[in-house]
């Protein structure tokens, strides 16, 4: 079984101070946190991101282990 990764569940509790209730996060959101533009999130591959609709939406979860 995969070990999760050293800062994951800090980044994840980060995550749910700043945006308690949701699990998807707008792409738009994500980027202003990340501090990035949308374009360039959604250009870069390795973020996790879903399409629902014509909207793209960004796991809480993923981001957190995407920052890790």
């Amino acid at each position: 079984m995969a070990r999760e990764k050293e800062l994951y569940r800090e980044n994840l509790q980060r995550l749910d101070a700043l945006f308690p209730g949701q699990e998807l996060l707008p792409v738009r959101v994500a980027a202003t946190y990340l501090g990035l533009d949308v374009r360039t999130v959604l250009k870069m591959r390795d973020i996790p991101k879903k399409k629902a609709g014509r909207f793209w939406l960004v796991p809480k979860t993923g981001l957190a282990s995407w920052l890790s």
